[in-house]
C-alpha cells in the first residue's frame, strides 16, 4: 500500500500540536524560550515531576526540545531557537 506523504505530514503536524498544547509542555516551552534549563530548573511545583519528565520525552521525540550533556548536568533547550511563532499558531488553533 503506498504511503500518502501529505497525510503523514499532516499527522506529524497534528502530533506536534497535540504535544505542545499540553499544559505541562507549554510551561516547559515557555521556560526554555527564555533560556536552556536543567530538569531541576524546570521543576516549579506547578506540575508533578513525572509529568515534566513525560512531556520532556514527548517534546524530544518530536524534535521541539533537545538535550545536551555538559559535565554531570543535562541541559534542555529548544531545538529551533525561539518558538514564539509556533506558540502563537497553537494558541490561535485552540
Amino acid at each position: 500500500m503506498p504511503i500518502d506523504i501529505a497525510s503523514a505530514a499532516y499527522q506529524k503536524a497534528a502530533d506536534i500540536f497535540l504535544i505542545i498544547t499540553h499544559p505541562t509542555a507549554k510551561s516547559i516551552i515557555a521556560q526554555l524560550n527564555i533560556s536552556e534549563r536543567t530538569s531541576a530548573e524546570l521543576i516549579t511545583g506547578e506540575f508533578p515531576i513525572s509529568a515534566i519528565r513525560k512531556q520532556l520525552q514527548k517534546l524530544i521525540s518530536v524534535e521541539v526540545v533537545r538535550k545536551e550533556q555538559l559535565g554531570t548536568e543535562v541541559y534542555y533547550k529548544l531545538s529551533h531557537g525561539r518558538i514564539d511563532v509556533l506558540n502563537a499558531a497553537a494558541a490561535r488553533l485552540l
